[in-house]
């Protein structure tokens, strides 16, 4: 998968140096996307996307309404985690889909996951942003492993991780279901 990069994010986050909290500022670009930070134009596109029954079937439900102001404004001020990109078609700019590079539930490393709107489901599009975020801090951030957590019964999510390398690392009962934890290095 093509990977160009047009701008760097904080050099070394992902070091094993301590460092401050910093959130990617830039853009990735992959063969068909755009991957870029979320801004404030994007707010009406994640707030739909968030309240859709069947992108957040594994992901807990639909973000209450009363919820979504607060949510929108820790993903504009990178609150959520240390990478942000709303992944966007290259020729028209139209916002597909949202990746999220954060802390992982148990603390032991960071995670990828991610929710794109559902008219883009099975074209390879989710798996090629994806993909590119996972590339980009490895290689770039010097990241020494991400892992990516869905439920067991996800299984498009499960056969992206797995299309792109991850391995599984262990099942836990989380949130009163079976997920599996995937990583790699």
């Amino acid at each position: 998968m093509p990977l160009r990069q047009q701008a760097v994010a904080t050099p070394g986050y992902f070091s094993k140096r301590k460092r401050a909290a910093a959130v990617f500022l830039g853009e990735l670009l992959t063969a068909r996307l755009k991957l870029r930070p979320v801004g404030r134009a994007d707010r009406a596109f994640l707030s739909e996307m968030w309240r859709d029954p069947q992108v957040r079937r594994y992901l807990g439900g639909p973000v209450a309404v009363d919820q979504l102001e607060a949510r929108f404004a820790s993903y504009v001020k990178g609150a959520v985690g240390v990478g942000i990109w709303v992944a966007t078609l290259s020729v028209d700019g139209a916002p597909l889909g949202v990746i999220v590079v954060h802390p992982h539930h148990d603390g032991m490393g960071h995670e990828v996951s991610f929710e794109f709107v559902r008219r883009v489901w099975g074209q390879g599009l989710a798996r090629e942003a994806v993909g590119a975020v996972v590339d980009h801090i490895l290689n770039d951030e010097g990241l020494a492993q991400i892992l990516a957590e869905t439920q067991a019964v996800n299984e498009a999510s499960c056969r992206l991780f797995e299309a792109l390398g991850f391995a599984q690392q262990r099942r836990l009962v989380r949130f009163d279901v079976e997920q599996i934890v995937y990583s790699k290095s």
